[in-house]
């Protein structure tokens, strides 16, 4: 039986994307070694313990942020696996390191995004030239990997996110009463809602951008709300408020600080339209979580975003540095939504989200790259 390691900053102490990612990663891989196909183990750096609906304990290796402790004892533990799969970059110091000791050993390295879009050096450089493969989240992910970094196109593949397997899929689209009510929304207000973490050293999740677009749009909808749902720094918080003071969007714009995972479901369905018209994201899974959720989706036409929503077959791209062009995109959504937005009409977009990104059809992808008979 092939024996497979998949090393993790992080997967279950942390919420974002890539610990999404991370998360369905580990409980594929588990669910093949529960099924007698693979021996696999999953390391984390930074991690206590391990959620066991995705990845059992006995299948589980944590260092609760020892990293010194994690390079020395994964290379040394190295040495008993068929195939290693690094699940970030900023491992490259210790996928160097195994290559050079081990240099018949397989390894994987995945490539989410914002790591590759400026020319690494380095151990990182050297971790991208030695590994293998370099599985990426996004053709667009892809591109970058060729061409900034120089890597031959055969050397990469393109593993796309998924909907988590426990994410919850409405079978109802009826906004919650507890979110409206928490948020004062009135039966005839129309809510856009993006969901990010507020960080001001990233400037390309263009929730400003839609900010200043607002005006426009207030042209149609007067009452229109706009959530922002994710916890922030308070640099760019300040930033936020500043830019609502300015176009005197107080009362239009709500932050709603962090989310708890079992109120996401229930925040995209308050929304008509999700919109993030960003310009640097690696793939983007709330995309494709608002799409299961019923919400029309707004992304940019420049990054991962054309990948999660199939080349704009699944919701609207729009150039992410046009206000115009936001401001057009989302009056037209929400037009469209008064217009069409029933029951199942969202239960088939819900199916076409999952024919592309369910877990499933992750599983397998997995199953075919790792030669695993699933």
């Amino acid at each position: 039986m092939r024996r497979i390691l998949f090393l993790t900053l992080t997967a279950f102490s942390k919420t974002g994307g890539i610990e999404k990612f991370n998360r369905s990663f580990s409980k594929a891989l588990n669910d093949f070694s529960a099924a007698g196909k693979a021996s696999i183990t999953t390391s984390s750096v930074y991690d206590d313990k391990p959620d066991e609906k995705y990845v059992s304990q006995h299948n589980f290796r944590s260092y609760k942020g020892r990293r010194w402790w994690f390079i020395l004892n994964e290379l040394w533990k190295s040495r008993g696996y068929d195939e290693i799969i690094a699940g970030h970059i900023n491992m490259a110091l210790l996928v160097v390191w195994i290559k050079r000791i081990f240099p018949s050993k397989k390894i994987v390295l995945i490539v989410h995004g914002i790591e590759v879009m400026e020319p690494v050096n380095g151990y990182k450089k050297k971790a991208l030239d030695k590994c293998d493969e370099i599985w990426t989240v996004s053709e667009f992910t892809r591109q970058n990997v060729i061409r900034l970094q120089q890597q031959p196109a055969e050397k990469t593949k393109i593993f796309y996110n998924t909907i988590d397997p426990f994410f919850h899929l409405p079978q109802h689209f009826t906004k919650p009463a507890y979110l409206k009510e928490r948020y004062t929304i009135t039966p005839t207000e129309k809510v856009l809602l993006t969901v990010t973490r507020l960080n001001h050293t990233e400037n390309y999740k263009g929730y400003d951008k839609v900010i200043a677009a607002l005006p426009v749009i207030k042209k149609t909808y007067p009452s229109i709300r706009y959530i922002i749902a994710g916890a922030g720094d308070e640099k760019e918080i300040n930033k936020i408020k500043s830019l609502l003071e300015q176009y005197q969007l107080q009362e239009n714009v709500l932050l709603t600080g962090y989310v708890p995972d079992e109120e996401l479901t229930d925040h995209f369905l308050l929304s008509d339209v999700f919109v993030m018209p960003s310009s640097k994201e690696g793939f983007g899974i709330v995309f494709i979580e608002a799409l299961t959720c019923g919400a029309a989706v707004i992304g940019g036409n420049k990054d991962g975003t054309v990948d999660a929503l199939v080349n704009g077959q699944l919701g609207t791209l729009v150039n992410p540095d046009s206000i115009e062009e936001i401001a057009s995109a989302v009056v037209a959504a929400l037009k469209k939504q008064e217009s069409d937005s029933s029951i199942k009409q969202h239960q088939i977009v819900q199916q076409e989200v999952m024919g592309h990104f369910g877990f499933e059809k992750f599983k397998k992808r997995l199953a075919d790259y790792l030669a695993i008979n699933n």
